[in-house]
């Protein structure tokens, strides 16, 4: 089965949020029927403007239609996760939606 990959052409970043100017850590993990989650990959985004947006964009692997995308400010450290549904394989952080709760993965340390 081939993951889905997000690489630099994949992410835009614009000044149309609410996101706080920073650097950004996210991490695209995909999500089996029983809530298992397996690692795709990480990635590192800065974010220059007052009121950002980012917009990432991947691959969607067929057959998967739930995807976690966590987002912290550190490598190390994740704030939370959005639930991506679907095939689009599109999300966008505004900096207006709600974080959940975090959960254990193994390659992030609290």
């Amino acid at each position: 089965m081939t993951s889905p990959v997000i690489n630099a052409q994949e992410v835009r970043i614009n000044d149309d949020g609410d996101l706080p100017r920073g650097m950004y850590f996210y991490t695209l993990v995909e999500v089996d029927a029983c809530g298992k989650e397996s690692f795709v990959n990480i990635l590192q985004v800065y974010a220059g403007y007052k009121g950002n947006s980012i917009h990432i964009m991947w691959n969607p692997v067929k057959g998967k239609s739930e995807y976690r995308l966590y987002r912290g400010s550190r490598f190390d450290l994740f704030d939370g996760y959005f639930s991506v549904y679907g095939d689009d394989g599109y999300f966008c952080d505004n900096g207006m939606g709600v974080l959940n709760e975090k959960s254990l993965i193994p390659y992030a340390t609290n």
